[in-house]
C-alpha cells in the first residue's frame, strides 16, 4: 500500500516546491534577516521552509532542528 501512495506523495511534493516560489523566496530572505549568530531554529517540514533553510546564511552558527528526511 505504501508504494501505491508514494508517486502521489511525490507529485504533491513537485507541486509545492513550484507553486508560489517567489513568494517564499521573498519570504525566506525576510525571514533570514531575523537570524542571529547561536540560536536554534526550528523548521517543520514543507516547500516553505525548505526555501527558507535553502537561504540561510552560510557560517553564522546556527543550531538547526528538523522533522524533515
Amino acid at each position: 500500500m505504501i508504494a501505491a501512495e508514494l508517486p502521489r506523495r511525490y507529485a504533491l511534493l513537485r507541486e509545492c516546491l513550484t507553486h508560489d516560489r517567489g513568494d517564499k523566496a521573498e519570504l525566506a530572505a525576510r525571514v533570514c534577516t531575523l537570524l542571529l549568530p547561536g540560536q536554534v531554529v526550528l523548521l517543520d517540514a514543507g516547500s516553505t521552509n525548505l526555501a527558507i533553510a535553502q537561504q540561510l546564511p552560510a557560517l553564522i552558527g546556527l543550531t538547526m532542528i528538523t522533522n524533515a528526511p
